[in-house]
């Protein structure tokens, strides 16, 4: 029997969080996959630019409060 997954509300924040920096991320990068100019392709570079920085905040501070934890 496979034990429960119990986790923090701060922790389940940030998870949620995360998930939808990825969503978001990836509805971005499909709009790039169909871009028709270079100019549509640098906007949605630059629109993924800031859910990827905030992204990789997230897991840093998930990271962060783990070590903390051990």
């Amino acid at each position: 029997m496979e034990p429960e997954l119990v986790m923090s509300d701060k922790d389940l924040k940030l998870w949620q969080k995360l998930d939808q920096l990825l969503e978001e991320e990836l509805k971005i990068f499909e709009k790039l996959k169909n871009a028709k100019t270079m100019e549509e392709e640098n906007e949605y570079c630059e629109r993924l630019e800031k859910p990827i920085k905030e992204s990789l905040k997230v897991l840093r501070e998930d990271r962060k409060r783990g070590i903390k934890k051990a």
